[in-house]
């Protein structure tokens, strides 16, 4: 799996996490639900697009270091 591919993968598992949190939200809407996002979706969510930042340095470092032995 290459670099690009795999922060593909991960901004798509992202943004359908987000939807079905976002469907599942427009059934259930008191504070349990409230406290379940802020316990485990928003974390994931941060920690996915941190993930993919940090992937996407990586890509960059890699490519210019990839360059340099050219």
């Amino acid at each position: 799996m290459s670099r690009s591919s795999g922060v593909g993968i991960l901004s798509d598992a992202v943004k359908q996490l987000h939807f079905a949190w976002e469907r599942c939200r427009s059934s259930w809407s008191d504070q349990t639900a409230d406290r379940f996002g802020e316990q485990f979706i928003d974390p994931v969510e941060s920690a996915a697009r941190q993930s993919r930042d940090a992937m996407e340095r990586l890509q960059s470092i890699c490519e210019e270091a990839k360059r340099a032995c050219e």
